[in-house]
């Protein structure tokens, strides 16, 4: 049988790149975009995509959260969101204090902490019985801040476990503090980076009782808390550190950042009995710059537990990485040196192939999969990036969209949509085609070329959420944040001819009223 594939090479997607990510404890993964949009992710569902919020609706967003089922995030509007992913809007704000961009947030039992770039730090605390999002610490709820003002921007804040009560956070002065929180007070422990001009921290992380930092030498420093002291210093990017994340049990951390590298570092003991931090690896498989890394554990099966245990259910530790390759990107912890081909076959490589073997008569491991521009997904936000529809025979009023059979398709962008008639081809799939012709990927002869129909652009500001195409080409539906609009394509049948045998495009835009007429530009 033969079959006729369009490459419909002319759709102009451009993809925004990732700001940050988060996971929770149910395995769902919050990814911010720079347009401001915020995707999420299930990962025991192969990474499908089961909410989005528009950009439309938060403008910017700098750094995300879990607490429990509940995502918070903050951006640039200096306000703290509670997003309900089920309807994909706002359940609750509160405005920060200070400077409206707001670049780092964390979670800490109960609260969630956010730093500004005025230098305030804020403690929200979450209460469900009362409000869905209220702050604290101090007893009458109102919003407090820290007795000191950092110099400078706020860059990364991490917070330790809840018992030792500690919070870490650096500025763009160069400043890198220890914090102690007891209660509704809070007291800074330890200065470990006065101001500088020549060293900026741009990600921290607690593990195992020390902390680690990436600056924008390329150099992720260990520090003891307890003394406040520097334990390690490792050279291991050549750019900016811009991510850490730590496995579940904190004995293994990886840093990602400008150099588009994750280098592994693990803990180990020394002779003396003492536990240090060494340099393991390096995992490759990013092109561009790696702004955010979440770890995915796996199972491994002990044969003397699991007497029916299968190669098919052994789940292998993974990394997903995001930043401005503008895509989900499956990393596996442990790589070779040398002889890694991931980056030639990411894009062929299925998600839960990493750390296995390919399969199919290759037996050799996966390291690498680049999940598509435009995921799977399920979120009613997100809608696939074209519609066809193929008519089959003309309208018996005075007015017509197409002469007969033409395939139509409606490509979807995020501020316009655009109607286009593919091209059609001289031999039918069930005619006697030259013998050029009758292998695969051969330019088949065209009798009608490709040609803009119509443009569809919302008010301005508003971002297009869903669209679709009616099953007879003459009615295009749409909606935004506000309303859901219906326009009806017609064209008269005497500019069909002309219409339809030049190169010229026609605009659609938004009106009152539901019915817009297609005239030749």
């Amino acid at each position: 049988m033969d079959l006729l594939v369009h490459r419909i090479q002319f759709y102009d997607f451009c993809p925004s790149a990732f700001t940050c990510i988060s996971k929770s404890d149910s395995s769902l993964l919050a990814a911010a975009k720079v347009d401001g949009s915020l995707e999420v992710y299930d990962e025991k569902q192969n990474f499908f995509m089961v909410a989005r919020i528009p950009s439309s609706v938060m403008k910017s967003v700098e750094s995300v959260a879990w607490i429990g089922s509940r995502l918070f995030c903050t951006g640039a509007l200096g306000r703290l969101y509670e997003i309900d992913i089920h309807r994909s809007t706002i359940k609750e704000s509160v405005l920060l204090i200070g400077t409206p961009v707001s670049r780092c947030l964390v979670s800490f039992g109960s609260h969630i902490i956010v730093g500004n770039d005025e230098g305030f730090i804020t403690v929200f605390s979450i209460e469900p019985n009362i409000s869905p999002l209220q702050t604290l610490p101090s007893l009458s709820g109102m919003v407090t801040r820290f007795p000191f003002m950092c110099s400078g921007k706020v860059l990364s804040i991490a917070c330790s476990a809840v018992d030792d009560g500690l919070l870490a956070a650096s500025t763009s002065s160069g400043a890198l503090v220890v914090i102690h929180l007891t209660g509704s007070t809070s007291h800074i422990q330890h200065v470990l980076m006065s101001e500088s001009e020549d060293v900026v921290v741009w990600s921290l992380k607690f593990a195992s009782g020390v902390l680690f930092s990436g600056d924008n030498r390329g150099t992720v420093s260990v520090w003891d808390i307890t003394v406040g002291g520097l334990l390690h210093t490792f050279p291991s990017h050549i750019a900016h550190v811009l991510t850490l994340t730590s496995s579940p049990d904190e004995n293994t951390v990886f840093s990602g950042g400008a150099d588009a590298i994750v280098r592994r570092y693990e803990r180990c003991l020394a002779e003396d009995g003492q536990a240090r931090w060494e340099l393991a690896g390096t995992i490759r498989g990013c092109r561009r710059d790696i702004r955010g890394l979440v770890y995915l554990s796996g199972a491994h099966y002990d044969p003397g537990f699991e007497p029916r245990n299968l190669d098919s259910r052994f789940e292998p530790h993974r990394l997903l990485a995001v930043g401005l390759d503008a895509r989900l990107q499956v990393l596996a912890c442990e790589q070779p040196e040398h002889g890694l081909d991931g980056l030639a076959r990411a894009h062929f490589t299925l998600a839960y192939q990493v750390g296995r073997t390919r399969g199919g008569g290759n037996q050799g491991i996966a390291h690498v999969a680049a999940l598509p521009f435009w995921p799977t997904a399920c979120a009613p936000t997100r809608p696939p990036p074209a519609c066809f529809v193929v008519t089959k025979r003309q309208t018996v009023s005075g007015e017509t969209l197409m002469p007969g059979s033409a395939r139509l398709c409606l490509l979807h962008y995020p501020d316009k949509l655009s109607l286009v008639r593919l091209a059609r081809p001289k031999s039918k799939p069930d005619s006697k085609m030259p013998s050029s012709c009758a292998h695969l990927d051969t330019i088949v002869p065209m009798a009608e070329g490709l040609l803009q129909l119509a443009e569809v652009r919302p008010r301005k500001g508003m971002d297009i959420i869903s669209s679709s195409l009616s099953r007879c080409g003459r009615f295009i539906a749409y909606s935004d944040m506000m309303r859901t609009r219906i326009l009806k394509v017609t064209v008269s049948v005497s500019l069909l001819r002309f219409f339809f045998n030049c190169s010229c495009s026609c605009v659609l835009n938004e009106s009152r009223c539901l019915q817009c007429r297609i005239s030749c530009l």
